[in-house]
């Protein structure tokens, strides 16, 4: 392998493993797996926390009985217990397959011209004398 192909090699094999660090998570309803929503990017061994809606936790208040800051905490609407975060592996195989094709296109591309005998002329082996 030539030089340019060894730095190609190098930076597909250090965009495909960045990859699998910091993967795509979804956010998935446990009572509706098909309920998937799209939660960004995060560093693999933290994950991507599942955040509940602002507008539905009222105002701490002591004279309700009830705990304090204990209010009905939901995310889209749903309760925050019914949610998971887990890793969108059908998105990340396709990036790993779109760097590993783009890397090996890139590769090839750069790979050494052999020269072709011009037509008309026959080609000799090397170190044989021409006839």
């Amino acid at each position: 392998m030539t030089n340019p192909q060894h730095l190609v090699l190098g930076l597909g094999m250090t965009c495909f493993s960045l990859m699998g660090l910091m993967p795509p998570w979804v956010h998935v309803r446990s009572d509706e797996p098909d309920t998937r929503v799209s939660a960004g990017y995060a560093f693999i061994t933290v994950g991507r926390q599942i955040v509940p809606d602002e507008r539905d936790q009222p105002p701490d208040d002591r004279r309700k009985g009830g705990r304090v800051g204990r209010g009905r905490r939901t995310y889209r609407g749903v309760p925050v217990r019914l949610w998971t975060a887990e890793i969108d592996t059908h998105r990340l195989v396709r990036q790993w397959v779109a760097v590993s094709v783009a890397t090996g296109a890139v590769v090839w591309v750069l790979g050494p011209r052999r020269r072709r005998p011009a037509p008309g002329t026959r080609a000799t082996p090397s170190g044989s004398p021409p006839e």
